[in-house]
């Protein structure tokens, strides 16, 4: 499974930077120029950072600081594992009587059946 998993983590990784080079041929070549800083950054912590740092933890963090700095409460980045998991919780079934509740004098009560639950 970890090998899976590894193997897909570096097909995103290739994905990416063959997609960002596409894209800069796209864009005229300016686009690469503006990658300089973040290469570099890149390479002096897998150069000079004491401990093994994975190339996919960089680049998750990379993209998180880009929807961050949108400053946009709707904008969001969820790594692959954190999507699947909110995929299945949307996805999943919920159950229960159907009534609408309130607590009213400390009691629960109950409101009303809920459309199409009878």
């Amino acid at each position: 499974m970890k090998k899976n998993k590894r193997f897909l983590v570096i097909i995103v990784i290739l994905s990416s930077i063959i997609g960002l080079f596409l894209f800069a041929k796209v864009q005229g070549g300016d686009f690469l120029s503006e990658l300089g800083p973040l290469i570099a950054a890149y390479r002096a912590i897998q150069n000079e950072y004491i401990e093994k740092v994975e190339p996919s933890q960089l680049m998750q963090g990379a993209i998180k600081g880009m929807i961050e700095s949108l400053e946009d409460p709707y904008s969001h980045w969820m790594n692959a594992e954190v999507y699947q998991e909110m995929k299945q919780e949307k996805e999943g079934e919920f159950g229960g009587v159907g009534i609408q509740i309130t607590i009213e004098d400390n009691f629960l009560t109950i409101i009303s059946p809920l459309e199409g639950t009878l």
